[in-house]
């Protein structure tokens, strides 16, 4: 799967998304590690594959039958694939942009991180276009640019 760095999607669990809304995804290959894979999203022509642990993969479960997510541990996903599809960081069930429902008309490669107290959050920027970029190298010098 293209969706997340080799070294952890070679191993994965490979699962496709429910036939019908409110099914379970179906596992197509089983995996030795903590990461399941999945292809685009069935609604999607774009290249929209993604990794993800086990928060997310309960997090996307809830999420595919509409019920609330029980978030208790912070959780990481990967969607390194460029793609045309345009989404609202907002609303999930949105299908065009309104006022308020901060819609982009793409997507780049990027990662998920999921957190059960989201003022974990806090202080980061939360606008995706004019945010600054920053990467946090291990020995905890950030390097940011525009």
């Amino acid at each position: 799967m293209s969706a997340a760095p080799p070294n952890m999607s070679a191993n994965a669990t490979i699962r496709d998304w429910p036939a019908s809304p409110g099914d379970d995804m179906v596992v197509l290959r089983a995996g030795s590690n903590s990461w399941t894979c999945l292809p685009e999203t069935p609604e999607s022509s774009a290249n929209d594959p993604m990794c993800l642990d086990q928060p997310w993969l309960d997090f996307m479960t809830a999420f595919n039958k509409k019920e609330a997510p029980v978030i208790t541990q912070m959780g990481f996903g990967y969607m390194l694939q460029t793609n045309d599809l345009a989404y609202s960081n907002t609303d999930p069930f949105a299908t065009e942009a309104t006022a308020d429902n901060e819609w982009q008309d793409s997507d780049t490669p990027h990662i998920m991180i999921l957190v059960p107290d989201a003022k974990t959050l806090d202080g980061l920027p939360t606008d995706p276009i004019h945010q600054k970029r920053c990467n946090l190298t291990s020995n905890s010098k950030k390097f940011c640019r525009r």
